[in-house]
Parts: C-alpha cells; sequence; structure tokens
C-alpha cells in the first residue's frame, strides 16, 4: 500500500512568493508536511510557503512540527502528535499509513547509521514523510525523503532502530475540533490560543508552540489552565505555567514540558541565596561604614592640630646653686645696708 503523496526536493522545490528558497537545507520538516497536505487536500503547497508562513519570510534554521499544527488546521489538517516508545511507534506509523493517514518520522540526517542514543540524538537530525507499507516483502515501510525528494523503503525493524525523539506525527484531514481539546471556555481566535477568562476577565495567552501542543493532544484538562502570560526564561527562550505543569521552548527550537513545583522551588532557592548574599552584602556595608566613620573622626583630629599655631618649646632658665646663693646673699646685703 502506497499512499500518493508528492515527491518533493526541497533542496529545489519552487517557491509560491517567487523569492529565493533561502533555508532549503533545513526545510525538511515544512515540506514532508506540505507533501503530507497536498495529498490530503488535494492542491498544491511547497515547503518555503508554509516556512514562510510560520517562521517568517528569510527565516534560517531548523524548525519543529509542533510549530505548523495551528497552521495546519487553518488549513484543514490536523498535525498530531504521537509518542512512545520505538515499538509502539512503529506499529502506530504502520496503522496510520494503513488508515490513509501519513506520519512524519524524525531520524538521523546520516541515515545510515542509527543513533547511540535515539532518546537524545547527538549531531543533526532530519524528518521523512511516512507513506506506505508492504506486508509482502518483508515488512517494509516507505518514506518520502526530502532531501532529493525519493521513495526510501526500509524494513520496519530498520526505521525502528532510527526513530528519533521517542515521537511521529500523523496527518489527516480535519473535521472538527475535539471538544476536550479546547475547552468550550478556552479561546482559539484567529490562530492564537487563549486560556479561560479569570475572575477580572482577563485571558492569558499561551504561546504558540505550547498551542500547538495542546491542539495535538487527543484530549486536554479543561482544568489545567495558563496562570500567567508566557515569560521570557532568561536565555532567549520561552516559559509559561499552567496549573499542572510549566512548559518552555528554548532559543534552539526545544519544546519541553517541565514540572511547575520544581520550578518554584527553584525560585525559592535562588530567592532565599540571594536574600543570604544581600543579608553578607548588607553586613559588609555596616563594617565599611563604621570604619570610614572611625577614618573621619582620625582625619578630624589631625585637621585640628594642624590649625593650631606652632610655637618653639620654652623651657625654664637654669642657674647653678652657687650662683643663686650669691644673687640671695647681695640682695640680703642692700637690704641691712652691708658694705
Amino acid at each position: 500500500m502506497l499512499l500518493q503523496v508528492p515527491l518533493i526536493n526541497q533542496l529545489h522545490e519552487p517557491t509560491t512568493d517567487g523569492m529565493p528558497d533561502e533555508n532549503a537545507g533545513w526545510n525538511c520538516v515544512p515540506t514532508t508536511i506540505a507533501s503530507a497536505s497536498s495529498y490530503i487536500l488535494g492542491q498544491p503547497l511547497n515547503g518555503d510557503m508554509l516556512k514562510d508562513a510560520v517562521y517568517g519570510q528569510g527565516y534560517q534554521g531548523g524548525m519543529a512540527a509542533v510549530n505548523f499544527v495551528a497552521y495546519c488546521l487553518g488549513l484543514g489538517v490536523d498535525l498530531v502528535s504521537h509518542k512512545g516508545n520505538q515499538d509502539e511507534l512503529i506499529a502506530l506509523v504502520r496503522e496510520s499509513i494503513a488508515n490513509g493517514r501519513p506520519c512524519l518520522m524524525t531520524i538521523p540526517s546520516k541515515w545510515a547509521y542509527p543513533p547511540n542514543d535515539a532518546l537524545n540524538p547527538s549531531g543533526t537530525t532530519h524528518v521523512v514523510l511516512a507513506c506506505g507499507i508492504d506486508n509482502t516483502s518483508g515488512d517494509t515501510i516507505t518514506a518520502m525523503n526530502p532531501w532529493g525528494g525519493f521513495l526510501q523503503e526500509q524494513s520496519s525493524s530498520w526505521w525502528h532502530d532510527r526513530l528519533c525523539f521517542g515521537e511521529v506525527w500523523s496527518l489527516a484531514k480535519h473535521v472538527e475540533v475535539p471538544t476536550m481539546a479546547i475547552p468550550n471556555t478556552w479561546l482559539l481566535q484567529n490562530g492564537t490560543l487563549f486560556g479561560p477568562a479569570d475572575t477580572t476577565g482577563t485571558r492569558h495567552t499561551v504561546f504558540k508552540e505550547l498551542a500547538g501542543y495542546i491542539l495535538a493532544q487527543p484530549s486536554w484538562d479543561a482544568g489545567n489552565v495558563p496562570v500567567e502570560d508566557p515569560h521570557s526564561d532568561g536565555n532567549g527562550g520561552t516559559e509559561q505555567i499552567l496549573r499542572d505543569d510549566m512548559y518552555g521552548f528554548t532559543k534552539d527550537g526545544m519544546f519541553f514540558r517541565g514540572n511547575a513545583g520544581e520550578q518554584l522551588a527553584q525560585q525559592r532557592q535562588a530567592a532565599e541565596k540571594a536574600a543570604k548574599e544581600l543579608a553578607t552584602n548588607n553586613n559588609t556595608i555596616g563594617d565599611l561604614g563604621a570604619q570610614l566613620a572611625a577614618a573621619q573622626a582620625t582625619i578630624a583630629q589631625l585637621q585640628a592640630q594642624l590649625q593650631q599655631p606652632s610655637q618653639p618649646p620654652q623651657s625654664p632658665p637654669t642657674m647653678d646653686l652657687h650662683a643663686a646663693f650669691a644673687l640671695v646673699s647681695d640682695a640680703v646685703s642692700k637690704a641691712i645696708g652691708v658694705k
């Protein structure tokens, strides 16, 4: 069975806007999505068009499927994330293709060699579009490889050993948004997802990568709402806390889910450390202030001494005893008239 997805060469594909494709070497994600969407919708699409729509004209670099969820939804295509171990993902890919749904699979850029760690592969990765299965010729899976735009048929075990990040993405024609994916208290408006209004009527915006993640889930807890607007992580990325979890998107394009409690604990530890440093600094400032006051007092004393007139030291006249006796005797003689 082979789904008739168009073979698109990301390195030499036409552009809708007529501008040169400045990101051809990195366009595997939008090109595979364009191929699958063209098959589903029956209309020609290209990777550069999708890249420009989501990342902007002139962008250069890698991309993530999660960022295309909202855009695909606007086209009428559901781009859905599936996570699991290698066995589960291979079975899911085969089932999806059997039901007419092509799948994005991530493999090493040097796909001749399986990664040492499939969940955290070293080096760059590449995305292909699984579009065919054959149970009669050795249990194979065929993919549209955009690096040249060719069909690549390999055994399921070959793909099994090369699937990266524990995730694949299926694409299908959109019928309706699952009610639990976007609870009725939330709002999806012009491709932007907002949480439910709080008591003041304020809705927190959900950053686009997280919105894509939420929309890609088969269900979502209506109460797991954003409690703040997105904010910088201090390192060029974005973070946002929901009731149950913390989500982030790094400057390197990695989406991740964390624990809000862990983040709050880290913030508390950082605050306590800052408070201790501040107290230490205050004590140091107090000691320096006392030293400065003592130094100023000493300077004042020295200035006062310098302002007093200087006089040579005076010593009483000195006289030996014989001379003193002679003077006294002479005075006595004069007093009684002795010559």
